[in-house]
């Protein structure tokens, strides 16, 4: 994987960790460090090292539907948190503006 690569998969992971999706109990006996990077990579695959935010935000849902299959993309169901497609957007607008 290139450096720009790999710099986008952390901001990527960096950024769904500071903001949040899933519920707790879903996370916590999981959580370590790494822990969204395969779903990182999946939007950097996708979408590039320095997309543009609505290629990115397309890009995360279809990371989080293939990574999550069995999970419907939307808030209050028990997977996912409160207020998602403000969460969704808000990833997006961080990992997009991180250094």
């Amino acid at each position: 994987m290139a450096a720009g690569a790999t710099d986008a998969v952390r901001r990527w992971s960096a950024a769904i960790v500071e903001i949040g999706l899933l519920e707790p109990w879903l996370a916590e006996s999981h959580w370590g460090e790494g822990y969204w990077d395969d779903v990182a990579l999946l939007i950097v695959d996708e979408a590039g090292d320095a997309p543009q935010p609505g290629v990115a935000l397309a890009s995360l849902g279809s990371a989080l539907r293939k990574t999550f299959p069995a999970a419907v993309l939307e808030s209050g169901n028990g997977f996912y948190l409160d207020h998602l497609e403000r969460r969704l957007d808000l990833i997006v607008t961080a990992a997009l503006s991180s250094p």
